[in-house]
């Protein structure tokens, strides 16, 4: 069992930029100045719509980039912190990164270095103002409505988001979620926001998919959720008997630590996606596949992974989605020699007709999983990060949109940061930084 230890204390102390030899003064973020990797409404690739997927991080612009250096160690990582998420907001010359430890903190990073100053902090005094008991811990970053948000591990009723430059601790805002029905949040994971101009919508672990109208901080509906405390919608199985490409499986994927891809909600809702057959899914009667909907979360319909059921293997562990028909999933599964897998689709807006294809990978020599899938805004250069024989770091890599993948692992544990990988961040093809577990974190930037 993967475990991480949770202390948490809070502090909001705005951050000098730190500067590096190349990168000069440190520019203010620029929400508007490039494209990103993340879904749009026309589908394509390259524009900003305003999110990274959950860890799916959205890649910015390279005009303001120095020239690409080679991959190296960033300091100022404890070793005891698992880097959970990295953003970039296009063209800026900092990012900020997730890491839980000891000390839980959203902190800002040249991509050389981590300012030791936190913009953030998980300790009591946050979790009152997001009414929960004990310091959050946080799962990565998505941007949505103008906002970075904050993804909580164990989330209850919190909402943190930045407006504006990230990196700068006076952007960040913290607010309680309304409180939802029929079921309340608990303390479940946030898997993902969106927000289509009028409707919030929301994943959580366990208990499904919720809506709110106009803002976060207004009440939320449980509008889908197999599996829990009552089946939403109730007459699921019912309407599963009629009709077989529904999905039936609850919105749950759960280890230790919190998996930081489970699910991907597009910036405005138009594409929603989790697993089905996941790690210790509550119900997961659909066996290994992908539940997809495409009407803001009303209704999931299944997409089959038949190879993967036939080989007795579980559903994906990570998923994204580069706009609303070119998505993502990997999978694999700890003591499980060659159970690795990633599939790609070039339209999953299509739901149930979606077509998905099994991606070339390396051979494996071991039990080897998926964490996190990230792509450069060119949405032709990726990355897929995880672990190899349980607890070693795997660096997949693509440069024809996904269909094949290289094992460049080595670039990073011959850094001697040989540890599970969760997240990742691409500027562009060459402009890269990936976090992990015990410290790691690693950088072209």
């Amino acid at each position: 069992m993967r475990t991480e230890s949770k202390h948490l204390g809070l502090g909001l102390t705005t951050i000098a930029c730190l500067t590096i030899a190349y990168q000069g003064a440190c520019k203010p973020a620029d929400d508007k100045a490039a494209s990103s990797s993340s879904s749009s409404s026309s589908g394509e690739p390259g524009t900003d719509s305003g999110t990274d997927g959950p860890t799916g991080e959205e890649g910015g612009s390279s005009g303001t980039l120095p020239p690409a250096a080679v991959m190296h160690q960033v300091t100022g990582v404890n070793g005891d912190e698992r880097v959970s998420g990295i953003y970039c907001a296009p063209g800026a010359t900092m990012c900020v990164i997730a890491a839980n430890g000891s000390n839980a903190r959203i902190a800002a990073t040249t991509g050389t270095a981590v300012a030791q100053t936190p913009i953030l902090v998980g300790d009591d005094a946050l979790a009152a103002k997001i009414g929960m008991i004990g310091g959050p811990r946080f799962l990565g970053f998505q941007k949505v409505a103008g906002k970075v948000i904050a993804l909580l591990d164990t989330g209850a009723r919190g909402f943190i988001s930045a407006t504006g430059d990230p990196t700068v601790a006076a952007s960040w805002q913290v607010a309680k979620l309304g409180a939802a029905t029929p079921d309340d949040f608990g303390l479940n994971h946030q898997y993902g926001f969106g927000f289509d101009g009028t409707t919030w919508v929301q994943m959580r672990h366990n208990s499904g998919i919720y809506t709110a109208s106009g803002t976060p901080t207004t009440g939320w509906v449980n509008i889908w959720g197999p599996g829990g405390a009552q089946d939403l919608p109730a007459d699921i199985d019912t309407r599963k008997a009629a009709d077989a490409t529904l999905c039936n499986s609850s919105v749950s994927y759960s280890v230790s630590p919190s998996p930081v891809q489970a699910g991907y909600v597009a910036p405005n809702a138009e594409i929603i996606l989790y697993p089905a057959g996941a790690v210790n899914a509550i119900k997961a009667p659909d066996g290994a596949g992908i539940c997809i909907s495409t009407d803001k979360g009303v209704t999931f319909h299944i997409v089959k992974l038949a190879a993967e059921e036939t080989a007795d293997h579980r559903g994906p562990t990570a998923v994204t989605c580069i706009t609303k028909d070119k998505c993502f999933v990997g999978g694999g599964q700890v003591s499980s020699a060659t159970s690795a897998y990633l599939y790609y689709t070039d339209n999953a807006s299509a739901g149930a007709m979606s077509t998905w294809k099994k991606a070339t990978i390396p051979t494996q020599v071991g039990d080897e999983f998926i964490n996190s899938i990230f792509f450069a805004p060119d949405g032709t250069h990726g990355w897929a990060v995880g672990a190899k024989n349980g607890t070693h770091a795997l660096v997949l890599t693509t440069t024809d949109g996904g269909h094949t993948w290289t094992d460049t692992s080595a670039t990073v544990s011959g850094l001697g940061t040989d540890s599970e990988l969760y997240s990742g961040f691409a500027s562009d093809a060459t402009h890269v930084m990936i976090g992990g577990k015990s410290g790691a974190l690693v950088s072209t930037f």
